[in-house]
């Protein structure tokens, strides 16, 4: 039986990163999203002087998601951890080398790079 390769510790790091920014990303859409409607129906059960604050915190946690695009930025960042996460996969079986983990790790960035760019 071989001994599976070390993972650089560089690449390995990425790897971890990419997947804590994914999941709080995804926790922020879910949590925001969640907050803004169960506020907008407060505020609409409620009414009263309760309902100008509870529509308002509705209305920041509508904006956040319009502005921030935590989904969208999630989609970027779970693309480069999965691109990342084969490329590991086959150099632990043996399948790729050095230079194809670098060169997912080049994909990864350019992924979330790009999309960046473009603002989406």
């Amino acid at each position: 039986m071989t001994d599976q390769p070390e993972i650089p510790a560089l690449i390995s790091q990425k790897h971890a990163s990419w997947s804590r920014i994914q999941i709080r990303l995804l926790t922020l859409h879910y949590i925001v999203g969640i907050l803004g409607v169960a506020t907008a129906a407060l505020a609409a059960a409620l009414g009263g002087e309760y309902a100008r604050y509870l529509a308002t915190a509705s209305g920041v946690c509508t904006a956040v998601l319009g502005f921030v695009h935590p989904e969208r930025r999630y989609l970027r960042f779970i693309g480069a951890w999965r691109m990342l996460d084969i490329a590991i996969l086959k150099f632990k079986l043996g399948k790729a080398g050095l230079d194809d983990l670098i060169q997912a790790v080049e994909q990864g960035e350019t992924l979330i790079t790009e999309s960046q760019d473009k603002k989406t």
